[in-house]
């Protein structure tokens, strides 16, 4: 038996447990890095990649059967023009972006790992699933191929489009003309879309990423557009059905006809428009108030403010004294970041009202003194509002006409609980028609109410605050409140305000609440959550105010237990 046959055995086990090991290693190397974030470069061409693996619908018995749009009744725009420069401006927001290093260079992308978890995930995509969709900054318009094709697109928009001139009501033949209106009422679909939700960009065969740099729209350009006319002729893929175009300062707003087999036919009002009035009432007051403004403040009524005007984002909000004396004709208060601004005493709050009331009707371009703060509930939105006269800096809160009976029921409640102003609860300032509505999201909001800023919501806060602590402010604002009779009625976090600076808690959103002149029942336990006896179920023999704050305290605690 030769000798050397173990020795060759055991150097080949060597080498292949070698082998093996090195395998494992580059292996697991290969899985550490498919798990680490991407730079943009190594991001972008992976999102390439996962681009070419979806698949469109292209079957026609699998897509919308109607129409390949429907413009009847929406906004249009009043030209329709080729974007020559998008490539240049397109590389001038790439060399932007690549202006910090840290940006362009740094892992800050998704793993090579989360885009494969997003691929496998992918079906193919119709019109069904990807209509008639909003992305934030940009508003987007999808059509299957076969209903809007690439010859369609090209010779449709290969020059400049006014809709009530080139296309509306007119008649021709050939594959040139019926292109334009074809082009024209989809992009008209889109532009409806965009002046809804208040963006301004869109696509319907391209990502724009100008649209995620850009400021939103001022105000003014909302009021541009509730001058637009609508399309009010009926167009299918044959052609016009009905009368020529009117704009809807001279007539009532078509109302669209209904199919029930069409995806692409939506019910009224037939577009996501600016809300509802489109345009506001041309009463005298009305009138009044924007002539006023174009003459004492200039071009557009803009109310002008020295060169190099601090953006009201950046400006501090009043302190809750400050405007607590406002409102109420208290003393100044020196510590007010705004203090300076504010001249040598508070003015009359009717005075206010009607300052800020004709500032919000004639201050509306960029740089106005009124911004979103981009936070909104089911009856309202959050703005920003300082009055440039006098520096007094503010929360509105917007609501809609047709919410006018809860904006009442929340000026009686601020009434009822002044105590609490200031200290558990904002500082009701007043509250104001307004001349033009402010819109957000797809609303218009025609009232405001002006409050003192509480803070953030306490949601954001859960992680740094602490729990005993909270929840006793929390139950001493809640007991304050029942004592005044007021039964909150949407007792959650959500309605639950945090200072960071100061630790004040803050209770908003009354426009539920009921007023009682019943007080509560009897002291509550200091950490409010005592349990009710064994077997109550919240009926009857439940006192509210006991139910409520047991609510909120063990809907806090829960969050803060979360985080």
């Amino acid at each position: 038996m030769d000798p050397t046959i173990p020795y060759a055995s055991a150097k080949k086990s060597s080498v292949d447990a070698k082998r093996n090991s090195v395998d494992r290693r580059e292996e697991a190397e290969k899985a550490a890095k498919s798990s680490q974030p991407q730079a943009l470069q190594q991001y972008l061409e992976a999102c390439h990649s996962l681009s070419r693996t979806i698949q469109v619908v292209t079957d026609r018995s699998l897509t919308t059967q109607g129409d390949t749009t429907n413009p009847t009744g929406r906004i249009f725009p009043r030209r329709i023009t080729p974007w020559h420069d998008f490539p240049a401006e397109q590389e001038a927001v790439w060399d932007l972006l690549s202006a910090g290093q840290s940006f362009p260079s740094g892992p800050i992308f998704p793993s090579p790992n989360q885009l494969e978890y997003v691929m496998s995930l992918i079906r193919p995509i119709s019109e069904v699933g990807l209509r008639d969709s909003e992305r934030g900054a940009v508003a987007i318009e999808y059509k299957a191929p076969h209903k809007l094709s690439r010859d369609e697109i090209l010779t449709g928009l290969q020059s400049e489009i006014q809709p009530e001139r080139d296309v509306i009501h007119k008649s021709g033949k050939g594959f040139e003309f019926s292109s334009r209106p074809l082009a024209a009422a989809v992009i008209t679909q889109l532009f409806s879309y965009m002046v809804g939700k208040g963006v301004q960009y869109g696509y319907v065969f391209a990502f724009i990423l100008q649209a995620v740099r850009s400021e939103p729209p001022p105000d003014s350009w909302h009021d541009a557009a509730a001058e637009l006319g609508t399309w009010a002729v009926e167009y299918d893929d044959k052609g016009f059905t009905r009368s020529p175009i009117r704009t809807r300062s001279r007539c009532k707003q078509h109302s669209p006809r209904r199919h029930s087999d069409d995806d692409d036919q939506d019910p009224a009002p037939p577009s996501p428009s600016p809300g509802q009035p489109r345009r506001p009432t041309k009463n005298k007051a009305a009138s009044r108030d924007v002539q006023e403004g174009k003459d004492r403040g200039g071009q557009q009524g803009r109310i002008k403010g020295p060169a190099g005007k601090q953006k009201i984002q950046d400006r501090p909000f009043c302190t809750q004294q400050c405007l607590y004396g406002l409102a109420y004709g208290g003393p100044m208060d020196k510590a007010c970041p705004n203090f300076v601004h504010h001249k040598r005493s508070h003015i009359d709050p009717s005075e206010f009202l009607r300052l800020i009331r004709h500032q919000l009707a004639t201050d509306r371009d960029r740089g106005a003194d009124c911004a979103r703060l981009y936070l909104a509930g089911s009856m309202g939105a959050l703005f920003k509002v300082r009055l440039s006269s006098h520096g007094y800096t503010f929360v509105a809160k917007g609501m809609k006409s047709s919410d006018l009976s809860r904006l009442q029921q929340e000026h009686e409640v601020y009434s009822r609980i002044r105590s609490m102003q200031g200290t558990g609860v904002p500082v009701f300032i007043g509250v104001t028609d307004l001349v033009l509505p402010y819109r957000y999201d797809g609303r218009a909001f025609t009232h405001f109410i002006f409050l003192s800023y509480g803070g953030n919501s306490l949601l954001r806060h859960t992680g740094q605050i602490k729990k005993p602590s909270t929840l006793d402010k929390i139950a001493t604002n809640y007991k304050w409140l029942h004592r005044l009779g007021v039964l909150h009625r949407d007792a959650e976090p959500r309605n639950i305000l945090y200072d960071e600076q100061s630790g004040r808690i803050m209770l908003v959103d009354f426009e539920r609440a009921e007023i009682r002149n019943r007080q509560p029942l009897g002291p509550i336990s200091p950490n409010g959550l005592r349990r009710r006896k064994r077997g109550a179920k919240g009926g009857e023999d439940t006192d509210p105010y006991e139910h409520e704050l047991q609510h909120v305290l063990e809907k806090v605690s829960a969050s803060i237990n979360a985080s």
